[in-house]
């Protein structure tokens, strides 16, 4: 059954008109303290988000520093970590200047807040009202009494929590405490006792949800902070990768050249390099050093297929010895100086024997001889080189065989093995560029030779002469000027010009200064002549050679701006990554799941914790039933939102009316208002609760 819903207040005000004009009078004041409370409690949120914000800041700087301290100088990261600690000095002078400024603007606002509540104090005093500690002025005493002691006991407990839970942790309990603290200051200016505890409610609600946000805010900026780096580093090891490949290619081309000419063919010379890079990956070897060891054995006398071995050998001795690849190097050249001497003297044999080869032990075992008799002849010049190269470069490989082999599955090995599959790597990729580039820098070549080339040519050589034009004109002024000033003629370049005056001006001061010895007058006579050299640059500025240069210059600008509008591809890449990098963990989640938003939850334990709960998905054509309590949905416009009775009340056919009468009410007091509306919203609810 239809009911109908009307509303009627009789309301009758028997306050006295003395009253009445009081609290109109009152009313303006009223604002400006509450528009004073506001402000304060705004400052003070903005300064505790701050100081959250600085300590977050003051940890980046000690990172950045540390960071910093253990970047060598010249290093590949050096100038990323110059630019971090750059950065976060930045952001904490910038925290760290909107806190002092915050922190002054509130102190301000609180003095603000006792200066009104004074005369508040006053003008109750002078309507006779109670002076004591009902008073307004005393109220908010009372209220800055709890302001500080809530902030004390917040900033121990914060603290304590922050050392032992984190700063995260530490900075939530704080925005709890401060916010309920500043609620309980409130609360007590309105109303000390029940107005204390449910102001400290209402913030430490407040301060849950700010708790939240901050947290939130953090843990996003963190994600940033994170992916943007990563971004940086892949990006920027690719490009250093791709460097660092070109120059390995570029090497690597030379060598097959220089290879090409000692072997006797491209052909042999790929072959023997392809050998070069299998042997270098599993050897201590590197590639470099193998190709100059290779280039100075050839040169000694030796083929082409021994010089593997032989490196196989000097490899295993090396390893079983433990080598440097220098001291291996060292090996190979002595060993080519006797081959291609035929002499195996003490100069070429010393560098063997200084790296713990066994020499004369090697020596005398082949030739049945004693070592003091092996030693005998090689100081005669007895023994032949080849001979002795060869016999120790077989007794070195049968000594230390499989040294390499062994060396290669240790910690040093696996490095060297490592880092020769990593040149590979970027060799390969830049063989992939080179070759690629090499089109594009023969293209650019052939342009440059072509007929376009060669206008290109006259373009350039009437640019340079236009901007020697300039410059001879601008040395000139200077020149006529100066003479000008000294002799006191003036050129017939400078008639009719507007400086002719000054100039005239000058050369007079010029040629009375110059009559005088003392140190003053050359003081004054520099002056002049430096002012002659400014007169000069702007006579140049005004020539009309320089106003065309600024007239081109206005105009390339104007046309770049026009032309770069046409297109926002033209320009707004950067702001296009700036905006892409302004995005966070939400833009991440978005993708893959349904819309979260921050909540605050309870645990079993009765601990307050951040939870992103999911937001309801989107129902542009409505729903048919709510299936549970608390059911989230987006809603659209245009879409209307029913009660469950008024729902019941649309599906009966009917239309849902409730009527509600208020008769009688008579205000005789300030405090009947406050009744009246209370009473008014039971009434309200009441209604809602029957439509239902």
């Amino acid at each position: 059954m239809a009911r109908t819903t009307s509303i009627a207040i009789s309301a009758r005000d028997n306050f006295s008109p003395m009253v009445t004009s009081m609290r109109n009078a009152n009313q303006a004041f009223r604002k400006d303290l509450e528009d004073t409370r506001r402000r304060l409690d705004e400052l003070n949120s903005k300064k505790y988000s701050l100081k959250v914000d600085a300590e977050i800041a003051k940890n980046n700087l000690n990172e950045a520093r540390k960071a910093f301290r253990n970047v060598e100088e010249g290093a590949e990261n050096y100038d990323r970590a110059l630019m971090r600690l750059s950065e976060a000095h930045f952001d904490q002078d910038q925290i760290t200047g909107e806190l002092k400024q915050v922190s002054a603007a509130a102190k301000q606002a609180e003095r603000d807040l006792l200066d009104l509540a004074d005369a508040g104090s006053k003008q109750e005093n002078r309507a006779g009202g109670p002076a004591d500690q009902s008073g307004i002025l005393s109220s908010l005493a009372g209220a800055g009494a709890t302001k500080m002691i809530g902030d004390l006991i917040g900033n121990v407990a914060s603290t304590y929590i922050g050392s032992a839970y984190g700063r995260t942790a530490g900075a939530y309990f704080d925005s709890v405490l401060s916010s309920g603290s500043m609620g309980a200051a409130i609360g007590s200016a309105i109303a000390p006792g029940i107005g204390t505890a449910i102001g400290a409610g209402i913030g430490g609600v407040l301060g849950l949800a700010e708790g939240a946000r901050r947290q939130f805010e953090a843990e996003d900026n963190a994600f940033k902070d994170y992916y943007q780096n990563l971004y940086t580093e892949v990006t920027g090891g690719q490009i250093a990768t791709r460097e660092r490949g070109t120059g390995i290619a570029a090497a690597r081309e030379q060598d097959r050249i220089s290879f090409a000419t000692l072997l006797g063919g491209a052909e042999n010379a790929a072959g023997f390099l392809s050998d070069v890079v299998d042997f270098a990956a599993v050897t201590p070897f590197d590639y470099s050093t193998l190709t100059d060891i290779s280039k100075t054995l050839l040169a000694y006398g030796y083929k082409q297929d021994e010089i593997i071995p032989l490196l196989t050998k000097i490899g295993d001795m090396g390893a079983t010895l433990g080598m440097s690849p220098d001291d291996m190097n060292a090996v190979a050249v002595s060993l080519g100086r006797m081959e291609i001497s035929g002499k195996a003297t003490m100069r070429y044999l010393q560098p063997l024997l200084d790296r713990g080869i066994d020499v004369w032990g090697y020596l005398a075992k082949a030739s049945g001889k004693t070592t003091e008799k092996v030693i005998e002849m090689v100081n005669k010049g007895l023994v032949p080189g080849a001979l002795a190269a060869e016999i120790i470069t077989d007794y070195m490989g049968a000594a230390g065989a499989g040294g390499m082999a062994r060396q290669a599955e240790t910690f040093s090995g696996l490095i060297s093995t490592l880092g020769d599959a990593q040149e590979e790597l970027e060799n390969a990729m830049g063989e992939g560029y080179t070759e690629a580039r090499k089109k594009g820098l023969q293209e650019q070549i052939d342009y440059l030779e072509g007929p376009a080339g060669d206008g290109m040519k006259d373009a350039y050589a009437k640019i340079g002469q236009w901007q020697a034009f300039l410059e001879n004109q601008q040395e000139q002024k200077q020149r006529d000027i100066m003479e000008a000033v000294i002799t006191g003629i003036i050129p017939a370049s400078l008639e009719g010009t507007k400086a002719k005056e000054d100039i005239n001006r000058l050369a007079g001061e010029y040629a009375e200064l110059s009559k005088d010895g003392t140190e003053e007058a050359g003081a004054r006579m520099g002056a002049l002549l430096a002012e002659a050299q400014a007169i000069a640059v702007m006579e140049y500025n005004a020539s009309d050679g320089a106003q065309l240069q600024l007239k081109t210059q206005i105009g390339l600008a104007e046309n770049i701006r026009e032309d770069a509008s046409l297109q926002g591809s033209y320009w707004d890449a950067g702001h296009r990554m700036g905006e892409e990098f302004s995005k966070g963990i939400k833009a991440a989640q978005e993708k893959e799941m349904a819309f979260f938003v921050p909540t605050i939850e309870l645990d079993d334990y009765g601990n307050y914790y951040t939870q992103m709960t999911p937001a309801a998905p989107k129902y542009a054509y409505g729903l048919d039933r709510v299936p549970y309590n608390n059911y989230a949905a987006l809603l659209h416009e245009g879409e209307r939102v029913m009660t469950a009775g008024q729902a019941r009340t649309a599906d009966s056919g009917g239309t849902a009316k409730i009527e509600v009468n208020v008769y009688g009410l008579t205000v005789r007091e300030e405090a009947d208002v406050d009744l009246i509306a209370q009473a008014f919203m039971q009434k309200i609810q009441q209604a809602s609760i029957l439509a239902g």
